[in-house]
């Protein structure tokens, strides 16, 4: 029996293996005792010997397929030498030590939305039609969700884990008390989120999980077209080396496709009443080291994800949409093609942002909240769908979001996920490796290489001859058989596959090989300003304050410089504003999960 019936038994009043009329069901040995799963976390050592015996108990009754009733005695018969009295008791024991309990959700075989919340009761998916139930009552497709409270109990109830969570709590909450400039920005404590939990009292305990959740696409077949959204949790309660690892990252869902969601909040419901409860806290928690129970809450600081995936978590309307940050409230310029985001509007000279001065005012939780008030008000006026995207697009948010701004029944349903609410988008940072690597440092090639061809009267200094960059991208794919095939991967010709370069091999460029190949091919202010560049976008833990002066510097940077030359036609810099902000809310390594190839 799964957890699902297991909880559907308990919620009726009646014993397991009881049937609905009051007689005894099958004894067959599912009913009884479901098969126990490793999953993640072994069961460590200590806790086996404290509970071997319940553990042969378990064994010996699967073993035998003994009766409900049969089973009852022998538990029974053997008093205090088992800490579980009852079947019910010993299965709970055993799952919530040994398995990551499943919850199955019915969902649309095209992967358009879950069935959960306010389409709990569709017969059919209403946004491709496509039938909910077979023939014969069972459903065409489930998307599978694993229990993020078991996960966690089971790493604090491990020796080599648990302990060092809760000492990374501690360490945590002392160093958010006594931060200061002198200190600079090392980790997640020193960011505004996580101090300013620890100043309201929220955080006032070691035994609590601070948690990242990242999401992103992904495409299993490229050809088929498959694709999916897996949903994953990471602590980050415990120390930075080990929070990559397998053991500390855990798979919560993955949509199962074969389209993109159509709705991505109705895949997240189930994970926000896991949220949910563990924000309220969950008591019986066993702490490796620690002789009783304690209640163990848990908080998500931290939202990561590509621009699209982050877009789509807030119900916003993207990056290349007139308002196109999440943070700040500027708009774009259509030239009849696409927006772009100069400073001024050529047309108006307006201005539209600065990268100098004064900071331009954010949005805050209550503005975003408002702004998707105003287009759910309208759709439920029943105003055009034109009408209702035209309010979208003044605003850039499409409508409400679960976890960002919640509509109010999803706000009654999960009353303790509050606290993120009051963040806003502020849990939602963008992530450094869009933000620099597959914009920045891309759109820097495709300035200095005269990709855009001439912005003025005459060509600008720093545009190398077409002849300088074919060299340069010869030089790079001659050198592929000089170094280790890691490397070599990201060592093709720039001036030919620079469209198709991922954020790794802009990476390689800028640290590696960038140095080499500009050297004597642009003017030297150019080259100075790469260098500066190259020098600061270490992905090594830096030296104190090193990642805050990096921002800092480039959200201030000149307008002579070469790295902002084609402001005008590009719409990366105003983004890259945001890698100040980031660092002030969060922390240095604002990172998707799309940053483990990067490490």
């Amino acid at each position: 029996m799964d957890c699902g019936e297991d909880d559907a038994a308990a919620d009726d009043g009646r014993p397991q293996g009881v049937a609905a009329g009051g007689t005894v069901a099958s004894p067959t040995p599912r009913e009884v005792l479901p098969p126990a799963r490793a999953d993640g976390v072994c069961i460590p050592v200590g806790v086996f010997k404290k509970n071997i015996d319940s553990f042969v108990s378990y064994t010996y009754l699967r073993r035998h397929r003994l009766p409900r009733e049969a089973a009852s005695d022998y538990l029974r018969q053997r008093g205090r030498r088992s800490s579980c009295r009852t079947v019910k008791s010993l299965n709970a024991f055993v799952r919530s030590g040994v398995d990551l309990h499943e919850l199955r959700i019915d969902c649309c075989r095209k992967g358009c939305v879950a069935f959960t919340a306010a389409r709990k009761t569709l017969t059919a998916c209403h946004v491709c039609g496509a039938a909910r139930l077979k023939a014969d009552g069972t459903p065409v497709k489930q998307v599978v969700y694993w229990r993020l409270a078991s996960w966690l109990r089971m790493l604090l109830a491990d020796p080599s884990i648990g302990p060092g969570m809760v000492r990374a709590v501690a360490r945590a909450r002392e160093a958010a008390g006594s931060y200061g400039p002198v200190n600079g920005v090392r980790d997640f404590f020193d960011g505004d989120i996580f101090r300013d939990m620890c100043a309201d009292g929220q955080i006032d305990s070691n035994i609590i999980a601070l948690l990242g959740l990242s999401t992103g696409e992904f495409q299993a077949w490229r050809r088929q077209g498959y694709q999916g959204w897996p949903i994953m949790a990471t602590v980050l309660s415990m120390d930075p080396r080990d929070r990559v690892r397998g053991t500390y990252q855990r798979v919560l869902a993955i949509t199962p496709g074969p389209n993109a969601p159509a709705d991505l909040d109705s895949f997240l419901h189930p994970i926000a009443a896991q949220l949910d409860e563990l924000a309220a806290g969950i008591g019986g928690v066993s702490v490796a080291g620690s002789d009783r129970t304690h209640v163990l809450r848990a908080y998500v600081l931290q939202f990561t994800s590509d621009m699209p995936g982050g877009d789509k978590l807030l119900n916003a309307k993207g990056h290349n949409a007139l308002c196109p940050n999440r943070n700040q409230p500027f708009e774009g310029v259509h030239d009849g093609n696409v927006y772009r985001y100069p400073p001024v509007d050529p047309t108006t000279k307006k201005r539209l942002f600065s990268a100098q001065g004064a900071v331009l005012e954010r949005r805050s939780a209550t503005s975003i909240w408002a702004d998707a008030v105003r287009v759910e008000t309208a759709r439920q006026d029943g105003k055009s769908q034109a009408a209702v995207n035209a309010i979208a697009v003044k605003s850039g948010i499409r409508g409400y979001s679960l976890f960002f701004c919640p509509s109010p029944a999803d706000q009654q349903k999960y009353p303790h996920l509050s606290y993120l609410w009051k963040l806003g988008a502020a849990t939602l940072p963008y992530d450094s490796m869009h933000l620099f690597f597959s914009n920045v440092t891309h759109m820097l090639w495709r300035l200095v290489s005269g990709k855009y061809g001439v912005l003025g009267a005459s060509p600008e200094a720093y545009i190398m001859s077409k002849q300088a960059a074919a060299a340069i991208g010869q030089e790079m794919e001659n050198g592929r058989a000089t170094v280790p095939l890691a490397q070599a991967q990201s060592l093709r010709n720039v001036a030919v596959h620079s469209a198709s370069f991922k954020a790794v091999d802009w990476m390689f460029f800028v640290l590696s090989s960038g140095e080499a190949v500009l050297a004597d091919r642009v003017p030297d202010n150019v080259f100075n300003t790469f260098m500066d560049l190259s020098s600061r976008l270490v992905l090594h833990a830096p030296k104190p304050g090193a990642c805050e002066r990096f921002t800092l510097d480039h959200a201030r940077s000149r307008p002579n410089h070469a790295l902002f030359g084609g402001v005008n036609t590009q719409r990366w810099h105003p983004l890259s504003i945001e890698s100040t902000f980031s660092v002030i809310m969060w922390h240095p390594f604002c990172m998707g999960g799309d940053h483990c190839d990067l490490l």
